[in-house]
């Protein structure tokens, strides 16, 4: 981990001579920002609805945009002519669809084409304008289908067709309400080696609530929903109140917990409290915002945690970061026991510099307790990935020549899967050959305090048609364990995905994989098929 931390931090030092540069005024030469929003999320992949017509191109950057400020950069990694698909950043959540994208077109490759692709997106928008859109709504509706089959005569394999709603609406049929609904409903089916069956059902609700403005300044919203300015207080049902002025803002909420196994409306876990945000001036070229509060909550009366935050966004044309912080206040029985009065918990921390358009340096600490992980599939390589999640990590991306891109990143884990120092190396180019062949890997060399191995993947994609496109891909982790004595543990896998626009607003994603080894054998299939409206 030294050497990979004194490497990466020769490339810190450098970037040090180009701070100045990173606040410093966007040149008069730059094109002027255009603005799209997010049409549909699928595990880590996040879609925006423009592509290579409005002047995007593959490796870009794109900012999400909230309240004007920064909350994520996506990288676009897959591209159409009227739609481009980007990586949902690592540690990222909360992003949702209609999320405002905000990007600088590439008025080098394409002037012609981004001037009239999209002038004729707004001419046909005006024709042919949806019932949905004239009443203020937009959303996805969808089908999955996954099924696991253990292969290893020790486990048990299961089917799970489910479906997903998605509504958001914003002054609905004219009126002046919001509105937000999120739920999915899975039916599971799960079968062992003994020849034993059951089946379970579950319908969740992540979201659902009205929003209203009271007057210019406040906004009061009612039932299930979260908020980005209250930490780790991710879903609640009750009541938030927030004022809005300028750069300023502050809010307060109320409400209860739903059950932590299944969603359900639950009275046993009681919270409120209060935050204040303040913020840059829109539409600087330095872009921050600092959020503070304090959140309090009791089951069955008794106290269960207090806490105080803090969260910092920060954004420029060459720095981005981002900073959660939490600081938990023990009281009642929990000073009984000898707990410190004050201690810091859950902190998250990422930041990226781009030093020029080649190169960029990155670092990034993650000691949260618990995090809300959406994978459409799991693969030995997101397995491994989760497993690891916390630690620090500092890395590098530089790209030599246009289409290729290279990184490497030193990481060190310290947690309850046991201590783990890695070192990852990453390579991708695009566009190769008339067919647009997109090819990566990555080689990762993992040291632990009771393993040490190897963690390799690839992967081979192209577009089909425009905006479809397929791949294949293939892993092998091999490591060895000290169990009794050492063991060498292997296991491989390897699959195949599609992702296809079939007509408009209507997407088919289907991916398979096989995996085998020492320790899992299973064949994995998924498949959906949802349609946007907007």
């Amino acid at each position: 981990m030294r050497r990979g931390a004194v490497l990466l931090g020769v490339l810190l030092a450098l970037s040090g001579t180009y701070v100045s540069g990173a606040v410093a005024a966007v040149e008069s030469t730059t094109p002027s920002p255009s603005s799209v929003s997010i049409a549909y999320l699928s595990g880590s992949t996040v879609y925006v609805d423009a592509g290579r017509n409005q002047g995007i191109d593959i490796g870009q950057e794109l900012r999400v945009v909230r309240d004007g400020v920064v909350v994520a950069t996506l990288t676009v990694r897959n591209l159409s002519s009227k739609r481009a698909s980007c990586d949902l950043p690592e540690g990222v959540t909360g992003l949702e669809v209609g999320d405002q994208v905000v990007f600088e077109a590439n008025l080098e490759l394409s002037p012609e084409i981004a001037a009239t692709g999209a002038a004729a997106g707004t001419r046909r928008r005006s024709r042919q304008e949806s019932w949905f859109r004239r009443n203020g709504l937009w959303g996805t509706v969808g089908v999955r289908y996954l099924r696991f089959e253990d292969r290893s005569a020790f486990g048990s394999s299961y089917s799970q067709p489910a479906y997903n709603v998605r509504l958001e609406g914003h002054g609905v049929a004219g009126s002046s309400l919001d509105l937000s609904v999120d739920t999915r409903a899975r039916q599971t089916f799960r079968s062992n080696s003994s020849g034993e069956s059951e089946s379970s059902s579950r319908t969740t609700v992540y979201r659902l609530l009205l929003a209203h403005p009271v007057g210019e300044l406040f906004r009061v919203s009612l039932g299930r929903q979260s908020s980005p300015d209250l930490a780790s207080v991710s879903i609640f049902d009750g009541a938030l109140g927030e004022f809005r002025k300028g750069r300023w803002g502050a809010g307060v909420f109320g409400g209860t917990q739903p059950d932590p196994g299944d969603l359900s409306f639950s009275k046993q876990t009681v919270e409120f409290g209060a935050f204040g945000r303040f913020s840059s001036t829109p539409g600087t070229p330095l872009r921050w915002s600092v959020t503070g509060g304090g959140v309090s909550s009791s089951v069955d009366g008794e106290a269960n945690r207090d806490y105080l935050f803090l969260r910092g966004i920060l954004s420029s044309t060459r720095l981005t970061g981002y900073l959660m912080q939490e600081l938990d206040i023990a009281r009642g029985w929990k000073t009984d026991t000898g707990e410190a009065t004050v201690s810091p918990t859950s902190t998250l921390l990422n930041a990226r510099f781009r030093i020029n358009p080649r190169l960029s340096v990155f670092s990034s600490f993650d000691n949260r307790r618990n995090i809300r992980l959406y994978r459409d599939r799991d693969t030995p390589e997101t397995s491994f990935d989760d497993s690891y999640r916390t630690g620090w990590t500092l890395g590098a991306e530089v790209v030599p020549i246009p289409r290729v891109r290279l990184g490497a990143d030193a990481r060190t884990h310290r947690g309850g899967s046991g201590n783990l120092e890695s070192y990852s190396g990453r390579f991708r180019v695009d566009r190769i050959t008339p067919l647009r062949l997109q090819f990566s890997t990555r080689a990762t060399r993992y040291l632990g305090s009771d393993r040490d191995g190897w963690l390799t993947t690839g992967s081979l994609s192209m577009p089909v048609a425009g905006r479809n496109r397929v791949e294949v891909h293939t892993g092998l982790r091999s490591e060895s364990v000290e169990l009794a004595g050492q063991e060498t543990i292997s296991t491989r896998w390897y699959g195949f995905q599609a992702d296809m626009g079939l007509v408009r607003g209507l997407f088919l994603l289907f991916s398979l994989d096989i995996t085998r080894g020492d320790t899992q054998k299973n064949n994995q299939a998924y498949s959906s098929i949802s349609y946007r409206f907007r």
